[in-house]
């Protein structure tokens, strides 16, 4: 339910196919951003309709500023320190820890978020066994030793810091060609449709034109 949440009101800020207007009459100080936002896209019918609508508009996206990679840069200076604290850690590749749950945080596959190209990134270590790991049988478990390898990198978290050259506005081809290779690039049929009859209309041009 919470990613739910935090995409709803983050996308309104990344994707121009959701952007809403903002309620100037409800910027009020210390309560979250999405907490500005009029839901002027909305669809009348069932949630079914609903989620075909969203899918459209986001497969009806083809230009690159479609997407905006830093939505927060013009607010960054105005929000409160709670927000920003530990921003030294952001584009560093390291595990996060809460007691028995360790999850990876992977800056080096975002970096337009940051402001930088895009390159093919590294494979990423899945360790099933830690997925797999509950507190059932680990209620006298002591956490700091078990996850002691873990804990180490996220002490360390400053010396695996992701870098890359700042984005002038074009991504790097070969990402480009890696990403389409293992992509999924329509989220419904009536995108992948659309682009196909596009394709082959721009095929038959070429031909008879």
């Amino acid at each position: 339910m919470g990613q739910i949440f935090i995409h709803s009101t983050a996308a309104p800020e990344c994707f121009r196919a959701q952007q809403r207007t903002v309620d100037g009459q409800n910027m009020l100080m210390d309560v979250p951003l999405g907490h500005r936002w009029l839901d002027t896209f909305s669809v009348s019918q069932n949630a079914t309709h609903v989620v075909s609508a969203y899918r459209d508009a986001l497969d009806s996206q083809r230009h690159k500023d479609d997407v905006v990679w830093q939505p927060y840069t013009e607010l960054m200076g105005s929000l409160p320190d709670y927000c920003t604290n530990g921003h030294g850690s952001w584009l560093s590749t390291c595990p996060f820890i809460c007691f028995y749950i360790v999850e990876w945080h992977r800056p080096e596959r975002v970096m337009r978020q940051f402001g930088m190209v895009q390159m093919v990134p590294p494979n990423c270590a899945y360790d099933a066994q830690l997925h797999r790991l509950e507190l059932r049988g680990h209620h006298h478990e002591n956490w700091v030793t078990f996850h002691a390898s873990y804990i180490h990198m996220w002490e360390n978290r400053g010396d695996t810091i992701a870098t890359a050259a700042l984005n002038e506005g074009h991504d790097h081809q070969d990402y480009m060609t890696w990403y389409r290779s293992v992509t999924r690039r329509f989220i419904g049929h009536d995108g992948a449709l659309r682009d196909y009859s596009r394709n082959l209309v721009h095929r038959l041009r070429r031909v008879f034109i």
